[in-house]
């Protein structure tokens, strides 16, 4: 009988504790408090995802314009590929001997 009245008293007693750190019902002033910390934290985070959007914006800028002003160095630095006149192919003796016979024909 003992052991159970100890055992009811450090259930009452935890009972206790745990209605004081969470209590059943809150009051208004205190609801409007919890309220008003929760739509303040909320219209903050919409205005920093707002930013961190902003800021992917400006990365994104950013790396497309250095992608752009490095190929375009790349190719500035290249050497531009000179066209060669054409070359024709040397003409054998044989081939002049036949066109100077069809020129005196």
């Amino acid at each position: 009988f003992q052991a159970f009245t100890n055992y009811m008293n450090a259930l009452a007693d935890f009972i206790v504790r745990v209605e004081e750190q969470y209590p059943l019902s809150i009051e208004n002033e205190e609801l409007n408090s919890l309220l008003t910390t929760i739509r303040n934290q909320a219209s903050e985070i919409e205005t920093l995802n707002k930013e961190v959007d902003s800021m992917r914006k400006n990365i994104e800028h950013y790396t497309r314009s250095i992608f752009s002003a490095s190929l375009s160095l790349r190719l500035r630095s290249q050497p531009r590929k000179q066209k060669l006149p054409k070359r024709r192919s040397p003409k054998l003796p044989a081939q002049k001997k036949q066109r100077q016979n069809k020129k005196t024909r």
